[in-house]
């Protein structure tokens, strides 16, 4: 029969395995968050590179896209223009030629309009991709946060185990 001393002896063993164990799968659990910590990190690092790069197409696009604008701006102008020279004279071949004047700006702004409306769906485009990556991004971002979180909980659990051994 077992005394009260090697009853309180053989409980302390048995509690300090357990926590042993406990800490060998918290060890294994931190490993484990850990690693999947450096892949979110390491995948949020491949979404900013291409950020950047979307974001630099996307420059390059409004760099292009000002000037057409520009165009499409002052041809507007120049349609409302020679609308009222048209208007206001009563000479019928100067009339025709602003006419002409007036169909050929109207051209050119057709075209500017259709150029910026090329680049306006490259930039559409270029936008949405860069709108699910922030999604991913944040996806990732607050997986990463979770999984800090449980490595600072764990790091915690651990070091109270023991300190409440020593």
């Amino acid at each position: 029969m077992e005394g009260e001393e090697g009853r309180v002896r053989r409980e302390n063993i048995e509690k300090e395995k357990q926590i042993e164990t406990e800490i060998v799968k918290l060890e294994a659990e931190k490993i484990e968050l850990q690693a999947k910590l450096d892949g979110i990190n390491k995948d949020k690092e491949a979404l900013e590179v291409i950020w950047v790069d979307l974001s630099g197409q996307k420059d390059a696009l409004q760099r292009k896209l000002d000037p057409i604008l520009e165009v499409e701006m002052n041809t507007e102008k120049d349609v409302q223009r020679l609308n009222q020279e048209e208007h206001a004279t009563d000479d019928r071949i100067a009339r025709q030629e602003i006419e002409k004047k007036r169909q050929e700006t109207e051209k050119t702004r057709e075209e500017a309009e259709k150029n910026k409306w090329a680049l306006e769906n490259e930039m559409i485009a270029l936008e949405k991709i860069m709108d699910e990556n922030k999604k991913k991004f944040q996806t990732l971002d607050e997986g990463g946060y979770t999984a800090l979180k449980r490595i600072e909980e764990i790091i915690n659990i651990i070091n109270g185990y023991k300190s409440a051994k020593y």
